[in-house]
C-alpha cells in the first residue's frame, strides 16, 4: 500500500526524459558563464524584493502553484516491454511476505491503497469500502467480487483471513510481521503462540465480507493492514508455514492477483512478468516488465 504502484515505471521513464531534457537545455558554456556581467549591487537587492514578495517563503513556491506534477502526459501506448536492473531475486523470494512495496505490487493486490495526491488518504483496492464500529472494536471489509488470482481462481474473504494468518504465524517468516498491527486482533496471541488452529477474531460471514475484531481500539489499523500482499487460500493451505519460503509458489511459481504474472523466470539471471489479462482494474499497457539480476543500472 505504500505505493502507487502500477504507474512507478512509467513515471520513473518520464523523470528521467524531463532530466536529460533539463540538462541538455540548461547546460551553457564555460565561456558564457565568464562573459555574463555582474550585476550590481543595487540590482541584486531589488531582484531578491520582487522573487521574496511573490513566492512562499516556506517552500519557495508560488502561493497559488500546484504541489503536483503531471509528469507523464498524453495517452498511454498499449504493448512493448520494460527491462529493469535488479540486485537480486529477492522479490520472488524470501521478501515476498511483506509489505506492498513497488516491485511486490506488481505481483499482488491490497486490501487498500493510498492517494497519489495526498499519502494519507486511503482509497479502494480489493477491498471496495469498509466500516469502523463506534467504538472502533469491529472493521468490516466489503470485498470487489470480481478479483481473479493468475491462475483464473476468484478472490474472496477466505483467502483475505488466510493472509493475515500466514503473516501472523511465527514459522512463516514474515519479515513484517511486528509492523503490521495484527497483535491488535482478538486471538491473535492464541494463534500466534500455536494454541489455536485460527485466529477467532478475524471472521467471513459472505464471500466478499471480512469482519475483524480487536481487543482494543487501534488509530492506525485501517493504515497499517492495507500494505499487505493478499495470499491464495487454495495455494498455501496445504503447505506447512514452515516450509513457505522455500515453496515454488514463494519464487518461480508465485500466484498473485496483481496487474502483472510470473512469466520466465532463471535464478539469478532474470525473471519476466507478463500483464495479467484479467486483471480487475484493466489489463496494463504494457506487455512486459524484464528484471535483469545483479546489476545496478540498465
Amino acid at each position: 500500500m505504500l505505493r502507487q504502484t502500477r504507474w512507478t515505471i512509467l513515471i520513473a521513464l518520464c523523470m528521467l526524459t524531463l532530466v536529460l531534457a533539463a540538462c541538455a537545455q540548461t547546460a551553457a558554456p564555460a565561456g558564457d558563464a565568464e562573459e555574463a556581467p555582474a550585476a550590481a549591487e543595487g540590482d541584486s537587492a531589488e531582484v531578491a524584493e520582487d522573487v521574496t514578495t511573490e513566492e512562499d517563503m516556506s517552500t519557495g513556491m508560488s502561493a497559488d502553484a500546484s504541489p503536483y506534477i503531471n509528469l507523464c502526459e498524453g495517452e498511454p501506448v498499449d504493448g512493448g516491454s520494460i527491462t529493469l536492473a535488479i540486485a537480486d531475486d529477492a522479490m520472488v523470494g524470501r521478501n515476498w511476505l511483506s509489505r506492498g512495496s513497488t516491485n511486490e505490487s506488481f505481483l499482488f493486490s491490497q486490501l487498500t491503497d493510498l492517494s497519489i495526491e495526498d499519502a494519507e488518504t486511503i482509497e479502494p483496492d480489493v477491498a471496495t469500502s469498509w466500516e469502523i464500529s463506534e467504538d472502533g472494536l469491529t472493521y468490516t471489509y466489503t470485498l470487489r467480487d470480481d478479483v481473479l488470482w493468475h491462475d483464473g481462481e476468484p478472490l474472496t474473504s477466505e483467502d483475505v483471513k488466510y493472509t493475515i494468518e500466514i503473516f501472523a504465524h511465527p514459522d512463516s517468516g514474515a519479515t513484517v510481521r511486528s509492523v503490521l498491527p495484527l497483535d491488535a486482533i482478538v486471538g491473535y496471541d492464541e494463534f500466534s503462540a500455536g494454541e489455536a488452529d485460527e485466529i477467532t477474531g478475524v471472521t467471513t460471514p459472505s464471500p466478499t465480507e471480512v469482519v475483524i475484531a480487536l481487543k482494543a481500539p487501534r488509530a492506525d489499523f485501517l493504515y497499517g493492514m492495507g500494505g499487505m500482499n493478499l495470499q491464495a487460500k487454495h495455494i498455501w493451505e496445504g503447505i506447512p508455514f514452515a516450509e513457505m519460503q522455500e515453496s515454488p509458489y514463494a519464487r518461480e511459481q508465485v500466484v498473485g492477483s496483481g496487474p502483472f504474472k510470473m512469466g520466465e523466470f532463471e535464478p539469478d539471471q532474470y525473471y519476466i512478468l507478463e500483464a495479467f489479462d484479467d486483471y480487475y482494474k484493466g489489463r496494463p499497457h504494457l506487455d512486459q516488465l524484464i528484471f535483469r539480476i545483479g546489476l545496478t543500472s540498465v
